[in-house]
């Protein structure tokens, strides 16, 4: 479908499983970008902005907490987020844990276990 792109209009795809693309389809592509994961400052930003307002017992600037997400992308990290919120919201805890986030991350990671199994 690619190939027989005519228009005359700028072409963008993205993609977070890149090892299923042929070198033929890597090919029909003239640039291509990486993004690497978030390096821990920007884990320690992005903590800052989705956690504001939200009561918890960690600083968001902690190396251990912005740690737990090294290797994520910011999507999964934001997701990660959104569900430890949710989780503390719907145990009617008044504070957001180290532990709601470890129990979200391990929901992620068997998720993504079993996306890469289908």
């Amino acid at each position: 479908m690619i190939g027989d792109y005519r228009g005359k209009s700028l072409l963008i795809a993205a993609t977070r499983r890149e090892r299923i693309l042929s070198a033929a389809g890597w090919r029909r592509f003239d640039e291509v970008l990486a993004f690497e994961p978030p390096n821990l400052e920007q884990l320690r930003r992005l903590l800052a902005v989705k956690l504001r307002g939200l009561r918890r017992e960690f600083e968001t600037d902690d190396a251990r907490i912005a740690g737990l997400f090294e290797g994520m992308s910011h999507a999964d990290a934001e997701r990660v987020i959104q569900r430890a919120a949710k989780d503390m919201i719907l145990s009617e805890k008044e504070l957001l844990s180290e532990g709601h986030l470890r129990a979200a991350i391990r929901r992620e990671n068997a998720r993504r276990t079993k996306a890469k199994g289908s």
